[in-house]
């Protein structure tokens, strides 16, 4: 459900399943070539441009 927003720019989302938006954000930028540039803990570890 939440894919769509990341393809629209979302900058952040609430969860009460913290673990399972990890996972949503993880499949999403499978098939990203580059991060859009938002997000950060795990998404700037990889070495991803964080704006």
């Amino acid at each position: 459900m939440i894919q769509p927003f990341l393809d629209a720019g979302i900058d952040g989302f609430f969860t009460d399943h913290p673990d399972l938006g990890v996972q949503a954000v993880d499949t999403w930028m499978q098939g990203k070539k580059e991060h859009p540039g938002r997000g950060v803990g795990k998404t700037a570890q990889r070495g991803l441009k964080v704006r």
